[in-house]
């Protein structure tokens, strides 16, 4: 089956959690023309934020037009709203010692932030997880180029690259995902302020996959730890000004 999956999701306080998961399976469905494809949004948390849990023990309510489910695993919840059933899957971003972001998907525990980015990978694939070197403005620029060579050198086969939405159409498409070596995921990243929940599910990929209704987070890891997995990106980056837009108002934010 195809799955459509935005794989770098945020849930902040700021956000409206029911229209993120409405608005992104509509803009999945349309950017695959798919308009009842089964769709999956990959939860990336960073340290403090705990939503899945909360969602999952009902500490976090949604909107009663949207009703949580536990999936047959830990690790997943299924959201239902509107006659749609999205998988919620666990994740987890951990800020490394070097200053890159490593994305743990299907992760549901927290690992601390600050540690050496190969032993961040190799911990989370050693947990059955995907790790994930995640894209964002200047994590991958000046002294954390390096970085990203040396781990995208030698991490093996274990680790993916996450492109995002805020890698602006224009910008070049950074060496390590052009050199095809390692499979390249991609998600919206969403930011911490009202209203940049709109852009969840803008930029994802289609996963062709076994999918085992009866263990979905194992289908889900078997699949992305495969690399022979067909993945392809679907829907679009942001526009040079929406992206300066969405950082301005992220400083604003943090500022505030």
């Amino acid at each position: 089956m195809d799955l459509l999956a935005d794989t770098h999701i945020h849930l902040y306080p700021q956000h409206d959690i029911a229209t993120l998961i409405d608005g992104a399976v509509n803009r999945l469905r349309a950017a695959a023309g798919e308009p009842a494809a089964s769709c999956a949004l990959f939860l990336t948390e960073g340290k403090g934020f705990q939503v899945f849990q909360n969602l999952k023990t009902g500490a976090i309510r949604l909107p009663e037009t949207h009703t949580v489910d536990p999936s047959p695993e830990s690790g997943a919840l299924y959201i239902h709203h509107g006659g749609n059933r999205t998988l919620l899957v666990a994740g987890r971003q951990i800020v490394a010692a070097e200053r890159v972001e490593i994305l743990a998907l299907a992760l549901e525990t927290e690992p601390e932030d600050g540690q050496r980015a190969a032993d961040i990978i190799a911990a989370v694939d050693a947990a059955g997880a995907v790790p994930v070197l995640a894209w964002s403005p200047g994590k991958w620029m000046f002294s954390r180029a390096e970085v990203v060579d040396r781990l995208t050198r030698h991490a093996g086969d274990v680790l993916h690259l996450g492109d995002s939405s805020l890698r602006c159409t224009g910008w070049p498409l950074p060496k390590p995902m052009a050199n095809a070596r390692l499979p390249v995921l991609a998600g919206s990243d969403p930011l911490p302020f009202s209203g940049d929940e709109s852009t969840a599910g803008s930029y994802g990929v289609r996963i062709t996959l076994q999918f085992d209704e009866k263990t979905p987070v194992t289908s889900i890891r078997r699949a992305l730890r495969d690399n022979t997995t067909p993945i392809v990106r679907i829907g679009q980056r942001n526009s040079p000004l929406q992206m300066a837009r969405r950082m301005v108002q992220h400083r604003r934010h943090k500022s505030s």
